[in-house]
Protein backbone atom coordinates (compact mmCIF):
# COMPACT_ATOMS: atom_id res chain seq x y z
CA UNK A 1 0.00 0.00 0.00
CA UNK A 2 1.35 3.42 -0.97
CA UNK A 3 1.64 5.90 1.91
CA UNK A 4 -0.88 8.72 1.71
CA UNK A 5 1.31 11.08 3.67
CA UNK A 6 4.49 12.53 2.25
CA UNK A 7 7.73 12.47 4.15
CA UNK A 8 7.46 14.53 7.28
CA UNK A 9 9.40 17.77 7.31
CA UNK A 10 10.49 19.86 10.29
CA UNK A 11 8.29 22.73 11.42
CA UNK A 12 8.88 25.59 13.82
CA UNK A 13 5.22 26.24 14.66
CA UNK A 14 2.24 23.97 15.06
CA UNK A 15 -1.45 24.75 15.48
CA UNK A 16 -1.94 21.92 17.96
CA UNK A 17 -0.68 21.45 21.47
CA UNK A 18 0.57 18.20 22.89
CA UNK A 19 -2.26 16.57 24.80
CA UNK A 20 -1.05 15.19 28.07
CA UNK A 21 -0.95 15.34 31.80
CA UNK A 22 1.47 18.24 31.76
CA UNK A 23 -0.62 20.06 29.16
CA UNK A 24 -0.08 23.57 30.52
CA UNK A 25 3.67 23.05 30.81
CA UNK A 26 3.76 21.58 27.34
CA UNK A 27 1.89 24.54 25.89
CA UNK A 28 4.43 26.90 27.42
CA UNK A 29 7.24 24.70 26.12
CA UNK A 30 5.75 24.74 22.64
CA UNK A 31 5.44 28.51 22.68
CA UNK A 32 9.00 28.90 23.94
CA UNK A 33 10.26 26.59 21.20
CA UNK A 34 11.47 23.92 23.62
CA UNK A 35 9.33 21.25 21.99
CA UNK A 36 8.92 22.61 18.51
CA UNK A 37 12.44 23.73 17.92
CA UNK A 38 14.08 22.12 14.94
CA UNK A 39 13.44 18.39 15.28
CA UNK A 40 16.44 16.12 15.59
CA UNK A 41 16.80 13.15 13.28
CA UNK A 42 14.39 11.22 15.50
CA UNK A 43 12.69 13.46 18.06
CA UNK A 44 10.30 16.37 17.68
CA UNK A 45 7.09 17.14 15.84
CA UNK A 46 7.22 16.96 12.08
CA UNK A 47 4.88 18.60 9.59
CA UNK A 48 2.48 16.11 8.02
CA UNK A 49 1.78 16.80 4.36
CA UNK A 50 -1.07 15.12 2.46
CA UNK A 51 0.46 13.97 -0.83
CA UNK A 52 -2.66 14.30 -2.96
CA UNK A 53 -3.25 17.91 -1.93
CA UNK A 54 0.36 18.88 -1.17
CA UNK A 55 -1.07 20.47 1.94
CA UNK A 56 0.04 20.72 5.56
CA UNK A 57 -2.58 18.87 7.63
CA UNK A 58 -0.97 18.55 11.05
CA UNK A 59 2.07 17.18 12.78
CA UNK A 60 3.34 13.93 14.25
CA UNK A 61 6.42 12.60 15.95
CA UNK A 62 8.18 11.39 19.05
CA UNK A 63 8.87 13.47 22.15
CA UNK A 64 11.91 12.51 24.18
CA UNK A 65 11.26 12.27 27.92
CA UNK A 66 14.51 11.31 29.58
CA UNK A 67 15.31 7.78 28.46
CA UNK A 68 11.78 7.25 27.14
CA UNK A 69 9.69 8.63 24.29
CA UNK A 70 6.07 9.65 23.75
CA UNK A 71 4.17 9.22 20.50
CA UNK A 72 2.13 12.19 19.30
CA UNK A 73 -0.06 12.89 16.27
CA UNK A 74 -2.29 15.88 15.55
CA UNK A 75 -4.33 16.28 12.38
CA UNK A 76 -6.71 19.01 11.28
CA UNK A 77 -10.33 17.94 11.77
CA UNK A 78 -11.19 17.78 8.02
CA UNK A 79 -8.63 14.97 7.70
CA UNK A 80 -9.96 12.78 10.50
CA UNK A 81 -11.44 9.39 9.63
CA UNK A 82 -9.14 8.68 6.68
CA UNK A 83 -6.58 6.46 8.43
CA UNK A 84 -3.95 9.19 8.34
CA UNK A 85 -3.35 9.27 12.11
CA UNK A 86 -2.87 5.49 12.03
CA UNK A 87 -0.39 5.82 9.17
CA UNK A 88 1.56 8.51 11.00
CA UNK A 89 1.46 6.60 14.30
CA UNK A 90 2.77 3.43 12.67
CA UNK A 91 5.63 5.30 11.01
CA UNK A 92 6.84 6.69 14.33
CA UNK A 93 6.27 3.43 16.21
CA UNK A 94 8.60 1.87 13.63
CA UNK A 95 11.15 4.61 14.31
CA UNK A 96 10.90 4.02 18.07
CA UNK A 97 11.35 0.25 17.91
CA UNK A 98 13.18 -0.52 14.66
CA UNK A 99 15.35 2.59 14.54
CA UNK A 100 15.91 3.65 18.14
CA UNK A 101 15.45 0.16 19.63
CA UNK A 102 13.56 1.64 22.58
CA UNK A 103 12.25 -0.93 25.08
CA UNK A 104 8.85 0.80 25.21
CA UNK A 105 6.92 3.74 23.80
CA UNK A 106 4.50 5.86 25.81
CA UNK A 107 1.45 7.87 24.80
CA UNK A 108 -1.12 9.89 26.67
CA UNK A 109 -4.52 11.06 25.59
CA UNK A 110 -7.24 13.15 27.12
CA UNK A 111 -10.20 11.01 28.21
CA UNK A 112 -13.01 11.27 25.69
CA UNK A 113 -10.75 11.21 22.61
CA UNK A 114 -12.07 7.77 21.68
CA UNK A 115 -10.55 7.68 18.20
CA UNK A 116 -7.07 8.38 19.54
CA UNK A 117 -7.55 5.72 22.20
CA UNK A 118 -8.71 3.29 19.50
CA UNK A 119 -5.59 3.99 17.43
CA UNK A 120 -3.35 3.31 20.42
CA UNK A 121 -5.14 0.07 21.27
CA UNK A 122 -5.11 -1.01 17.60
CA UNK A 123 -1.31 -0.90 17.66
CA UNK A 124 -1.12 -2.82 20.93
CA UNK A 125 -0.75 -0.03 23.48
CA UNK A 126 -1.94 -1.04 26.94
CA UNK A 127 -3.64 1.22 29.45
CA UNK A 128 -1.27 2.22 32.27
CA UNK A 129 -2.97 4.82 34.44
CA UNK A 130 -5.56 7.55 34.73
CA UNK A 131 -4.78 10.97 36.14
CA UNK A 132 -7.16 13.79 36.98
CA UNK A 133 -5.66 17.23 36.48
CA UNK A 134 -6.64 19.24 39.56
CA UNK A 135 -8.84 22.24 38.86
CA UNK A 136 -9.06 21.61 35.13
CA UNK A 137 -11.73 18.92 34.84
CA UNK A 138 -9.36 17.04 32.51
CA UNK A 139 -8.54 13.36 32.82
CA UNK A 140 -5.43 12.01 31.10
CA UNK A 141 -5.04 8.35 30.21
CA UNK A 142 -1.52 6.95 29.95
CA UNK A 143 -0.66 4.08 27.61
CA UNK A 144 2.44 2.05 26.83
CA UNK A 145 3.60 -0.28 24.07
CA UNK A 146 6.55 -2.57 24.67
CA UNK A 147 8.93 -3.47 21.90
CA UNK A 148 8.24 -7.15 22.69
CA UNK A 149 4.51 -6.63 22.07
CA UNK A 150 5.22 -4.73 18.84
CA UNK A 151 7.51 -7.49 17.61
CA UNK A 152 4.96 -10.16 18.58
CA UNK A 153 2.32 -8.37 16.52
CA UNK A 154 4.69 -7.89 13.60
CA UNK A 155 4.91 -11.63 12.93
CA UNK A 156 1.20 -11.73 12.09
CA UNK A 157 1.09 -11.80 8.26
CA UNK A 158 0.11 -8.44 6.81
CA UNK A 159 -0.57 -6.97 10.22
CA UNK A 160 2.57 -5.05 11.21
CA UNK A 161 1.14 -3.70 14.44
CA UNK A 162 -2.51 -3.66 13.36
CA UNK A 163 -5.20 -5.61 15.18
CA UNK A 164 -8.34 -3.98 13.88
Amino acid sequence: MQPILSECTPISKCVATWVGKRGLWRRRSIVSGEYLGRPTETYGLWATILKTEKKYIGCCGLRAAGSEAYLGYFLARPYWGRGLASEAAKAFIDVAFDGLRLPRLLADVEQGHEVSEHILRKFGFSFLSREEIAGSGRVILDYELSRAEWERRSIQPGHRGFSG
